[in-house]
């Protein structure tokens, strides 16, 4: 690729963007695109790299990424994750922004399709008197009374899970 000069020197503008010529054909390169979608592809990379995510989801990684991709951004050489109500913080680490993963949890517990994004948790044989564990796949709101007859370490859990109590 070669820029595209004028007889003075200067670099040809289109868009306020600069023309090169690649392949003999002239192409606009803006910069702000090409880092944007570089950044976009690196987020789509950790997907399928996560062993977690790739645990706890029921979907393909690229299908989770197609889905939340844009919202991450680098800032400071670090992965941050936003909302429309700005950066999404940890639950495990008040205070600090959440890491890819725990971001990622977060906003799927909050879209309308985590009923099915999560993998479904294996019920307990018949019999056995077990409840199944509290997951991501769990219920988000919970009645007050069936939050109060539970024990106090299921109670926790659930709330750091992203419960809400009707």
């Amino acid at each position: 690729m070669q820029l595209k000069l004028d007889n003075d020197g200067h670099a040809i503008l289109k868009d306020g963007h600069p023309i090169y010529i690649a392949n003999g054909k002239e192409v606009v390169h803006n910069a702000a695109d090409v880092v944007k979608e570089r950044d976009r592809l690196k987020v789509k990379s950790m997907f399928h790299s996560s062993k977690r995510l790739n645990d706890t989801f029921d979907w393909p990684a690229d299908m989770v990424g197609d889905l939340f991709a844009d919202s991450f951004s680098f800032e400071d050489g670090k992965i941050v994750a936003s909302d429309k109500h700005g950066k999404i913080y940890s639950r495990q680490r008040p205070g600090e922004v959440a890491d890819f993963e725990e971001a990622t949890e977060i906003m799927a517990r909050n879209h309308s399709l985590s009923n099915v994004l999560f993998k479904k948790p294996a019920m307990p044989g018949a019999g056995s008197g077990n409840a199944p564990a509290l997951t991501p796949a769990g219920p988000r709101v919970m009645p007050r009374r069936d939050f109060e007859a539970m024990n106090p370490q299921k109670r926790m859990a659930f709330i750091k899970s992203g419960g809400r109590i009707s």
